[in-house]
Order: C-alpha cells, then structure tokens, then sequence
C-alpha cells in the first residue's frame, strides 16, 4: 500500500510539474513574442524620433533660412521706402515684398506647426519609450520568475526523482523483508509442528510416567503387602522355631534321662530346626530386598538382633544365619533372648 500510494504520488507530481512546465514554456514563448513586439515597437519609435529629429533639425534651418530672408525683406523694404523712385514700381515691388513675407510667414507658420507635431510627436514617442521601458521591465521581471519557477520545477523533478528512487529501494526493501517474513512464517510453522510433536511426545511421556507411577505404587503397595507378609511368616516361623527349640531341648533332657532313646529323632528334630530357621532368615532376607522405602524394624526383628558388650543391638546382616541357627550348626545352644550365648554342648 506505501508502495503504491508512493507511485500514485510520484505520478500526480510528475503531471503537475509537467503542466508547470508546459503553462512556463507557454507564457516564455508568450514573453518572448510580446518582447519582440515591443523591440519592434521601440525600434519603431527610434526610427521615427530619428526621422523627427531629422525633421526637425531641417525645420530649424528653414525657420533660420527664413528668418534671414525675413531680415533681408526688410532691409529691402526699408531701403525701397528709404528710395526715390517716383514711379509705381515701388508699389509693385512693395507688395511683392509683402507677399513674399506673407508666403514667408505662412510657410514660417506651417513649419512651427509642424515642430509642435513634432515635438508633440517625440514627447509621445518618449513617452511610449518610457512605458515600453517600463513594460520590458515587468517582462523581463516575468522572465525571471518564469526562469526561477523553471528552476524550481527542475528541483522538485529531481527531488520527485530521488523520492521515486527512495520508493524503489523502499519496495526493494519490502520485497526482501516479504520473502524474510515467508521464510520466518516456513521457519514458524515448521517450529509449530514441531513443537506439536514435542507436545505430543510429552504428554505421551507423561502419560506413561503416570502409568509407571501407578504401576509404582501398585508394586510399592504390593510390595510393602509382600514384605509384612513376609514379616508375620518370618515371626511366625521364629515363634515355631522358638515353639520347636523348646520342645527339642526338653526332649534333650528326656534323651539323658532315658539312655535308650537313639540319636536319631535328635537329628530329625535339629533337621527340622535347621530348615525352620533357614526359611525364618530367608524370609527376613526377602523382606530386606523387596521393600523399596526403609521401614522400621518389627519387634520380631528387635527379638532377632543380638546385643553387644557395650549393651547396643546391631541387626542381622541379610542372608547371614542367626545366633540359634549359628548355634545348632556348632553344635552349641541357641541363646536365650537378652541373654549370652552359652558355652559349648557336653
């Protein structure tokens, strides 16, 4: 739109400056006519105030040529009247005189009247000089203005000019910026769809992270379910062991009373024993392994920690066998609980 309402502007200048043109070359042709006109007109007027001063100039010398013959009459008329001739041709010659003055004067009369034309004539002529004058002033005042209004019709062309090459680089500009703004829109909609795909990824992950926390918490849940499961078979299993120690050492005592009883229920029962302890700790290693957040120890796993000399407990370490399982298998008592292991079997 800047570009065209640009180029509509550029070309309603370039028609105006072209109709100042035309309207400036008109009135200088126009100018120049009536100048030539006038130099005519003056050139006749000093042809013919020549001509006046001419004829004036021989005017004069008539008047002065007469003025002498007028003298000469009348030296001759006072002379004849000064005269003695007694005959009529004085008369005669008196009155030729007098015609010949009168010619003189009316010829005199004709001349003056032709000077004051003359003059008249030159003072009209001086007069028209002056206007003219005046009038190739004002001409060549117009001329000029009509010269400077050339001039700055030239100038606003260049700068119409310069403004249609600012438009062209202008439009030039635009044009590099459209093609950048169609690259940019390529580069956008190319990052959109892009960004689409990363939006859909991301909510795929997240669905998927929320399906894996689910399954998580559904394996934590049932973890912690498997682990006090395991928890209560292990205090069970402790408490059937303890039930079954017990019983095993109050058979141990019948067997020393009774020499005849043989030695193997003894190593059915220690068997039996061993198996039960063996599963007790297996569960407690499980328990250890399968519960995915720490929890506190139970008081059956309190029961199975064994004291130190300094009074604190420290756990059994997973997969190692308990001070009872430690004992059967050396052949020793299992300790009583809060108690010290006792010494060797007799």
């Amino acid at each position: 739109e800047a570009l065209s309402a640009g180029a509509r502007a550029r070309q309603q200048l370039e028609a105006a400056l072209e109709a100042e043109r035309a309207q400036a070359r008109q009135a200088l042709v126009e100018h120049e006519s009536a100048l030539r006109g006038l130099k005519d007109e003056v050139g006749a007027a000093e042809a013919a105030r020549a001509r006046l001063d001419e004829d004036l100039q021989a005017t004069l010398v008539e008047v002065g040529e007469l003025h002498d013959k007028q003298r000469e009459l009348s030296e001759q008329l006072s002379q004849a009247i000064a005269g003695v001739l007694p005959d009529g041709g004085l008369r005669v010659r008196v009155a030729e005189l007098e015609q010949e003055l009168a010619d003189a004067r009316r010829r005199l009369t004709a001349f003056e009247n032709r000077t004051r034309e003359g003059v008249r004539a030159l003072t009209r002529a001086q007069e028209e000089n002056a206007r003219l004058e005046e009038f190739q002033e004002d001409l060549e005042e117009i001329l000029r203005d009509s010269r400077k209004e050339v001039v700055d019709a030239k100038e606003r062309a260049s700068r119409a000019d310069l403004l249609g090459q600012d438009l062209e680089a202008a439009r030039k500009q635009l044009e590099q910026r459209g093609s950048e703004l169609e690259q940019h829109r390529h580069e956008l909609a190319s990052l959109r769809k892009e960004r689409d795909e990363l939006l859909g990824a991301l909510q795929r992950a997240e669905a998927h992270l929320l399906s894996s926390r689910r399954e998580l918490a559904q394996a934590q849940a049932d973890a912690e379910r498997a682990a006090s499961e395991a928890e209560r078979e292990r205090e069970a299993l402790l408490r059937r062991a303890e039930g079954l120690q017990e019983a095993l050492r109050g058979r141990q005592s019948e067997g020393a009373a009774q020499p005849s009883l043989g030695s193997g229920g003894k190593r059915a029962g220690q068997v039996k024993m061993d198996s039960l302890l063996e599963r007790a700790e297996a569960a407690g290693a499980t328990r250890t392994t399968s519960a995915a957040p720490p929890r506190p120890a139970s008081p059956s796993a309190a029961a199975a920690q064994r004291s130190t000399p300094s009074g604190r407990q420290r756990p059994v370490a997973p997969g190692r066998p308990s001070a009872s399982g430690r004992a059967k298998r050396q052949g020793q008592r299992p300790p009583p609980r809060g108690g010290q292991p006792p010494g060797p079997k007799a």
